[in-house]
């Protein structure tokens, strides 16, 4: 393979692996941040339920309690909220059907356990956040909210496009750079190709272009330099013939 051709497609590949690289790293870091960040506004808004609902049944105002769950159910993101007490069974939840309801699934009975913050991912795009209800330092109940990611990975979605859309670009920027930077390195080796193959066939006073105040200008001086000294002692000879 010709170095024209060869020089451009190696640098282009060796771009194309580290622009492939740098879009994987930089996706699956936003990813991680974005899921971060909103996993840190459902713990935050969790435990601002169950701090309200406490409050609600220290002052024995249930009807609070049932507006406080309604309220919190229009909330961005969220897809059910419930109240639990001591032993798990539903005091009030958003869709009033469940309410009495005692835990009948691993994930409600892990939720009515649960001493401290607890996150759970019961199906895809769905986050199950539980704060422990406290009252004068002692445990009460527990206060649910289920989350819906949907939102969050079609926003996901468009920030791994638009990187993917710069990391391509970037990639082709630099299979065009180093296209002209190969062009700037065989363009040169070519002209002195073809002086020699000129040499070879007789034509002396060919020359190639010495312009470039680098190395391959300083090679493209040295062959025209020792192309006139060739074709001087060439024609000394054939004078000397001739005489």
């Amino acid at each position: 393979m010709r170095l024209s051709l060869k020089l451009p497609l190696v640098y282009t590949l060796l771009i194309a692996t580290l622009g492939g690289a740098f879009v994987g790293l930089t996706s699956h870091m936003v990813e991680g941040a974005m899921e971060g960040e909103e996993e840190e506004y459902f713990e935050g808004l969790t435990r601002f339920f169950a701090l309200n609902g406490a409050t609600a049944v220290v002052l024995k105002d249930y009807a609070a309690l049932s507006t406080l769950v309604d309220n919190m159910a229009e909330a961005e993101h969220v897809r059910y909220v419930a109240i639990l007490d001591a032993t798990g069974r539903v005091l009030a939840h958003s869709d009033h059907a469940q309410e009495g309801r005692v835990p009948d699934t691993s994930l409600e009975r892990r939720a009515a356990q649960a001493t401290g913050l607890l996150v759970q991912r019961p199906g895809e795009n769905l986050v199950d956040v539980t704060a422990p209800l406290t009252i004068a330092g002692r445990k009460w109940g527990a206060a649910r909210i289920g989350f819906s990611q949907d939102d969050l990975r079609v926003k996901i979605a468009g920030a791994q496009l638009l990187i993917l859309g710069i990391g391509g670009g970037v990639v082709l920027l630099g299979a065009l750079t180093v296209l002209l930077i190969a062009r700037r390195i065989t363009g040169p080796l070519g002209q002195l190709h073809w002086g020699a193959e000129a040499f070879r066939r007789g034509d002396l006073g060919h020359r190639v272009p010495d312009r470039a105040g680098d190395e391959l200008g300083d090679l493209a001086r040295a062959f025209n330099d020792m192309a006139r000294d060739l074709a001087a002692h060439y024609w000394a000879i054939e004078h000397a013939k001739q005489e």
